[in-house]
């Protein structure tokens, strides 16, 4: 569009005929070319045809209807938001309201005892979308001046009968006013037409509003002003308020002190006059600064909600508007410290980060909430006037630090601020680095338990719609968190034939070298998955040793403790049972454990056993022997754990196999009876008072080769039969949290949903199922570190290119598995020296000794005969492995992880382990 002088104006940008054109144009043709926004509220769909509920205030009451922020009050009925009663002084009975045939109403609705506007993204806190469900509208940060104004009309202190107030609240909307209704109407204008400046308009308003009051109403006078309340949430607050107005009580977010003040602002529509003689705030039992009115959702990360605390690894952190063209913005603080952190590196030297785009390196794809929560210190910077920043800070757990000189921040009138914050003056911007720095630990800890203490009073908690959300959020948070289960042992050399030593499943790295001689290296690389553990909230279970890793193929598990006891790596004429009975290698595993929780982070400076990224420790995967003698030990390493480490949990790999002292409806969700010979008993370990959580592993493989159903071999039918009962039976036998540690992906592609939808839903019912009860009261908590009722785990994660010896490698990252090298092993065994050949079959014959694998054949055969009437059919296992890629699955669980930080959606059960 052109004025009269041809030039071009900002209004009609939209091209006619992309309105009107024949066949093609918006308001004419099915298919249009293009399509205009639905900006007015209640209305959507691709022609905005499609019609939803508005917002008004309280949604009136359920008395009315909604007609662009006016309630058209019903029958017998009137007031802002339709509570007020005619019934009282007349015949006429009220009609019953909306809320029971518009459901969506329900939460917005609570009466104990307007606006216009043309862009449905202003001037209000909350909309519906188009299935009526509520979201809110954190984009408009003035949102409190209709939502300061519903929660006082919901207020179980509000009263409708004005002798009885205390207090009155003006419902005032200047920042509506200001924008979007002045930069889009023609009127109103105040006092002799338009004006040049926006906030003298709103000022003109506010006289009117004064004038107003004294003329309809006694209560002004009857104080002079002093018991009513205005709220003025615009960029400099109450700087330009009208003098006649200042008796009142005035909530801003701006704290501005000084006494002759002039504008700050770098929008010069903004720009007041300077002629003030008072000071723009007044603390004294007046005035009080509010913390910004904001959603859950401005939140989603902190600690405070319910999420995984993160490692703090960013000392200072601001990202946000700078406008290094507009020298006036924020009094030039913003620009100078942006320029100034980039000339000097401060990120590089001391993971300072300022910027109006991005993520610190380490942290892409990180939202603002996830990089707040991820600070030590954030900056309070001030705009045009007030910011968010402080409170933003505060709500996640973050260490504000002010730099706004003569402007006191939220709720300073109320509370010690200076408990949770530091100031830093103007003048000394440029020291950030150094004054941060030198802030004790000690002083940083004070402070971060203080925003303990005094978050909620930054938050409309009272909000009822708020409610639900934080406690919805909770909820899910509390019941699924992100899990990965790490081997923390690499204890004794790896020895191999030298031949055969190429073919190693992945180059080794040995931890514990000799009793008490750790590998540095080694350590840093636990380090590191522990911080960035932290960084993604995700928790770290640490298995301590393995029962399976056996000296000549590889890696050692428990195995080093004895050779280490013997000084030899001949194990001859000692088993397994010396591992857990033995006192010196008892001795030995106990030193490890303490070295392990006592290990100080080389990232975080950090104890371990300090480390709230740690969910627990894990003593041993899948011990198998005489269940009594796995039973003892566990007691005794757990006791001693819970000496070193009194901050975490702790629990046993078991594989979940039920013994000879449990009943014959447990012994019969077994998979077959070769289990009374290899496991433990489940039952006696799950009741020691030191274990944590219970845990089971469940493998199709695990069930044998006999369907007794069919009378066929078992497959994946039979194999999902199988694994509900085996879920359930754990989840029954104990009062304690249980984890399905370990599951493994089904070896055919259209099985693999089956399988994770079958464990899910079961763990699901059975936390649903025993969410109420005794036993989940039970669940413990320590501390500030929480842990999952149930949940789930599967086998194992990897990335890169590389073997999957196993068949159960879950590629993250979308690689293939190489294929194994079993020809190239075939001959290069064959082609072996002699010595190594009998080297090698020594050390097998020593591991069957070892391994009491004479003894476990011979228990096998009697527990058959024993249990026949419960394992008749089942004659034993086939361990078969196929290696395939679960990417897609995995892409879709991360997904779902991500959501983590988003409200109302369904969390995941777990993340892989490996």
């Amino acid at each position: 569009m052109q004025d009269e002088h041809g030039n071009p104006t900002p209004f009609g940008e939209t091209d006619p005929g992309d309105l009107f054109g024949p066949g093609k144009g918006w308001c004419d043709a099915d298919e249009p070319a293009s399509t205009c926004e639905c900006f007015q509220d209640g209305l959507g769909g691709p022609f905005c045809e499609t019609h939803f509920e508005q917002f008004c205030i309280n949604q009136c009451s359920g008395r009315g209807e909604c007609r662009h922020g006016f309630c058209k009050c019903h029958p017998g009925w009137f007031g802002q938001d339709c509570a007020y009663s005619e019934a009282a002084n007349s015949t006429l009975t009220p009609g019953p309201g909306l809320s029971e045939s518009r459901p969506w109403l329900a939460q917005h609705v609570h009466t104990p005892a307007a606006e216009y506007r043309w862009d449905k993204g202003t001037c209000t806190h909350r909309l519906f979308d188009e299935q009526n469900s509520t979201y809110f509208n954190d984009g408009w940060l003035y949102g409190a001046e209709t939502a300061l104004h519903e929660m006082l009309l919901q207020s179980e202190h509000r009263t409708l009968d004005p002798e009885e107030a205390d207090l009155f609240y003006l419902p005032v909307y200047t920042s509506c006013f200001i924008f979007p209704v002045l930069g889009a109407a023609d009127f109103p204008y105040f006092h002799s037409g338009p004006v040049a400046w926006r906030t003298h308009a709103a000022a003109n308003m506010l006289i009117e509003v004064f004038h107003w009051v004294r003329a309809h109403h006694p209560y002004w006078d009857r104080k002079g002003g002093r018991d009513h309340i205005l709220l003025v949430t615009h960029d400099e607050g109450s700087c330009w308020v009208p003098a006649m107005l200042r008796p009142a009580i005035i909530l801003s977010y701006w704290g501005r002190t000084d006494l002759d003040h002039i504008s700050g602002t770098g929008y010069w529509p903004d720009n007041y006059t300077a002629d003030s003689s008072h000071p723009v705030w007044q603390p004294e039992g007046h005035d009080v600064v509010l913390p910004m009115f904001s959603s859950p959702g401005r939140f989603q990360a902190s600690p405070f909600l319910g999420a995984a605390p993160r490692d703090r690894s960013i000392l200072a952190f601001f990202r946000g508007r700078l406008q290094t063209d507009n020298p006036a913005f924020s009094r030039g603080t913003r620009q100078f410290l942006a320029r100034t952190a980039a000339e000097q590196g401060w990120w590089e030297a001391h993971k300072i980060f300022i910027t109006e785009h991005g993520e610190p390196p380490g942290f892409a794809g990180r939202n603002y909430s996830v990089l707040m929560a991820s600070s030590v210190f954030c900056l309070a910077l001030m705009g045009d006037g007030w910011s968010s920043r402080f409170t933003d800070a505060v709500l996640h757990g973050c260490i504000p630090v002010v730099i706004q000189d003569q402007v006191e921040m939220e709720l300073s009138s109320l509370l010690d601020v200076s408990a949770f914050s530091l100031r830093v003056a103007q003048a000394d911007m440029g020291r950030l680095p150094e004054i941060l720095k030198a802030v004790p630990r000690e002083r940083i800890q004070e402070m971060q338990a203080a925003l303990w203490r005094v978050w909620h009073k930054y938050f409309y908690g009272s909000y009822r719609p708020f409610q639900g959300r934080v406690r919805e959020l909770r909820q899910r948070r509390q019941q699924w968190a992100a899990v990965a289960r790490v081997w923390a042992h690499a204890d004794g050399w790896d020895v191999l034939p030298p031949t055969l030593r190429r073919w190693g499943e992945w180059p080794r790295v040995v931890l514990q070298q000799e009793p008490g001689r750790y590998n540095e290296t080694a350590w840093k690389g636990f380090d590191l998955v522990l911080h960035t553990a932290a960084q993604h909230g995700i928790k770290v279970i640490l298995t301590l040793s393995d029962y399976h890793s056996q000296f000549g193929e590889g890696q050692s598990g428990i195995e080093p403790y004895l050779q280490w006891v013997l000084g030899s790596y001949n194990l001859s004429g000692t088993t397994v049972l010396d591992f857990y009975t033995g006192e010196r290698a008892k001795l030995l595993f106990k030193a490890n454990m303490c070295r392990m929780a006592t290990r100080v982070n080389s990232i975080t400076g950090r104890a371990y056993r300090d480390d709230p990224a740690v969910l627990g420790w894990e003593l041993i995967n899948e011990p198998s022997t005489q269940s009594e003698v796995i039973a003892s030990w566990a007691a005794e390493m757990s006791d001693f754990m819970k000496c070193v480490d009194p901050n975490h949990l702790v629990s046993v790999g078991l594989e979940g196999y039920f013994g000879e002292t449990d009943s014959d409806e447990l012994l019969k969700a077994n998979p077959g009876a070769w289990v009374l010979c290899e496991g433990a008993s489940w039952s006696q370990v799950a009741a020691l008072p030191h274990i944590d959580f219970n845990t089971a592993h469940m493998y199709q493989t695990m069930r044998g080769s006999w369907d007794e159903a069919t009378k066929t071999t078992c497959g994946f039918e039979c194999s999902m039969r199988w694994f509900v009962p085996w879920i359930e039976s754990h989840v029954n036998a104990s009062s304690k949290p249980f984890v399905l540690e370990e599951f493994q992906q089904p070896f055919i592609e259209s099985e693999k949903n089956a399988v994770f939808d079958l464990v899910r839903s079961t763990v699901r019912r059975a936390r649903d199922r025993h969410a109420a009860s005794a036993a989940a009261g039970k669940c413990p908590r320590l501390g500030r570190f929480f842990i999952v009722v149930y949940g789930t785990m599967f086998w194992g994660a990897t990335v890169g290119e590389h073997v999957d010896w196993d068949g159960n490698g879950l590629y993250l990252d979308g690689s293939l598995p190489l294929p194994a090298p079993d020809d190239d092993v075939a001959r290069a065994r064959l082609s072996m020296p002699e010595a190594e050949k009998q080297w090698l079959a020594a050390v097998q014959d020593m591991q069957k000794s070892f391994r009491r694998q004479e003894a476990v054949s011979a228990c096998y055969e009697d527990m058959k005969k024993r249990y026949a009437y419960l394992y008749s059919a089942l004659d034993g296992r086939a361990r078969t492995y196929n290696s395939t890629s679960m990417l897609r699955i995995v892409e879709g669980m991360a997904a779902d992880a991500e959501q983590v930080e988003n409200l109302g959606r369904v969390q995941p059960d777990g993340v892989a382990q490996g």
